[in-house]
């Protein structure tokens, strides 16, 4: 078979490759908050699909000090993929939060042009409670005014675009002259992904603390917001050719003997709604490969009290009457940041395991995954089992469930995802009754409220046929 390989790889002569521009539909600069923007990719090449970068300047205005995320894909509410001006893959509601979980159990995906992080060293891993004073070294400052606080100045920014059609099809180069127009349409996320300071210091009482300052990144300061706007929007890709026609060839004796192209990408179902020990949900595809899931704190905050997280000692997991935003263990990036750095983490994507005896079950078609309800420590267990990635070590496990609770539970076959096969369940013509099954004490405050935010992940395949018609079968 590398033999055969080899041989026609040799016919293919004349190869090339080179980045091209991506032009864009309606305006480019003075981007915000729900605003939308089409960019329309090349229509007669091969596009090398995992090649689109976004560039553009930021800049971010407040009353307070105010900061954008570190990824800035977390920007875009939505991103979707159309083809003549049908949607290749399912709309996600919200983009950003997709990102966030899965940089949760896959790691950071940000491209290296991104924005950095707010980081603070805080020496080795140790079991001692570090407080959190003014004259800490703070990472990730503006880079413009040198200052600790969280002010975004105007700077040339890099987003790769990760979770859609293009960066899961496969094959990776696509053939744009056998589709109509392609183009990716974004849509810009509310100003609630900023970050908002009232000052530009870390707490002065230490943030583990039995009684740290109330005051901290993020929290809601009457008066006082912050927006964002996105200027000089470009974008590029890469496109390859071939000067023999074998690759021609190769297409004809594919449509000939198939009648259509099949390419297979990976498409996600976002489940966002208030818990109360189960939430439900359908959908209906050709194989359900994983389910992802994490639960956000929207009940009231409570500042200046030990029910802020203690995330480097802390004995409580139940605990997210927080102050919305702080600093967290990120020993989860030691690979980005090095050892001994903290990462702050917006109040939006803080994914809180919500009590101390949580147990989790997903039903689907009145089948139980996993057949014994399971608690935190084992739903971590199957989340290394689902994805094939372990989850970093940190000093203390209650880091992960106080900020990076996030899981998935496998329903497809390990090694599906390289080989192209679809090994999910296969629901087609009936739609699947799913639902998460929690017990345990969620009661944290006199108003308890939780979110869960469930996501299916499933394979589609687009078929593309002579003509330039295209099919979805999801």
């Amino acid at each position: 078979m590398q033999n055969a390989l080899n041989f026609f790889s040799s016919r293919l002569s004349g190869f090339s490759t080179n980045v091209y521009s991506v032009s864009c539909s309606g305006k480019t600069s003075q981007l915000s908050s729900n605003d939308s923007v089409i960019l329309n990719l090349p229509s007669s090449s091969i596009l090398d699909c995992r090649s689109v970068r976004l560039a553009f300047n930021l800049s971010v205005t407040s009353d307070a000090a105010g900061r954008a995320p570190a990824n800035l894909e977390k920007l875009f509410s939505r991103v979707e993929i159309l083809c003549g001006g049908q949607a290749l893959s399912a709309t996600v509601q919200n983009h950003g939060l997709l990102v966030s979980m899965k940089e949760r159990v896959y790691g950071s995906e940000c491209s290296s042009g991104s924005h950095p992080d707010i980081i603070r060293a805080v020496g080795d891993y140790s079991t001692v409670a570090l407080g959190a004073t003014d004259s800490e070294v703070v990472v990730g400052t503006d880079a413009a005014s040198g200052s600790a606080c969280l002010s975004t100045s105007s700077h040339p920014f890099v987003v790769e675009l990760t979770n859609t059609f293009l960066s899961s099809v496969q094959p990776r180069y696509l053939d744009c002259s056998l589709l109509n127009q392609l183009q990716i349409r974004l849509t810009l996320n509310s100003s609630a992904v900023l970050s908002v300071s009232a000052n530009n210091t870390l707490p002065s009482a230490g943030l583990y603390a039995a009684n740290p300052d109330p005051v901290e990144f993020d929290t809601p300061i009457t008066g006082q917001s912050a927006t964002y706007e996105i200027s000089n929007l470009t974008a590029t890709c890469s496109c390859i050719s071939f000067s023999s026609s074998e690759y021609d060839v190769l297409l004809s004796d594919q449509l000939a003997s198939q009648g259509y192209l099949p390419c297979i990408f990976k498409n996600y179902l976002m489940f966002r709604q208030t818990h109360s020990g189960s939430s439900k949900f359908q959908l209906s595809t050709r194989s359900l490969d994983r389910i992802m899931f994490g639960f956000l704190y929207t009940g009231p905050t409570t500042a200046g009290t030990t029910t802020v997280p203690q995330l480097k000692n802390s004995q409580v997991i139940n605990s997210p009457s927080l102050v919305p935003g702080y600093l967290v263990d990120a020993s989860r990036q030691a690979s980005r940041h090095g050892s001994g750095m903290e990462r702050y983490v917006g109040a939006w994507e803080t994914f809180t395991c919500p009590s101390k005896d949580l147990t989790c079950q997903i039903t689907v078609n009145n089948s139980f995954l996993p057949q014994a309800p399971a608690g935190a420590a084992v739903c971590s267990a199957l989340t290394e089992i689902a994805t094939g990635v372990q989850l970093p070590a940190t000093t203390n496990p209650l880091a992960r469930m106080s900020t990076d609770f996030v899981n998935v539970f496998s329903l497809c076959m390990p090694g599906s995802d390289d080989s192209r096969v679809s090994s999910g369940i296969d629901c087609r013509g009936s739609q699947v009754s799913a639902s998460l099954q929690t017990t345990g004490n969620f009661d944290i405050g006199a108003t308890p409220s939780w979110d869960s935010v469930i996501v299916a992940e499933f394979s589609s395949e687009l078929r593309i046929s002579v003509g330039r018609s295209i099919s979805v079968v999801t």
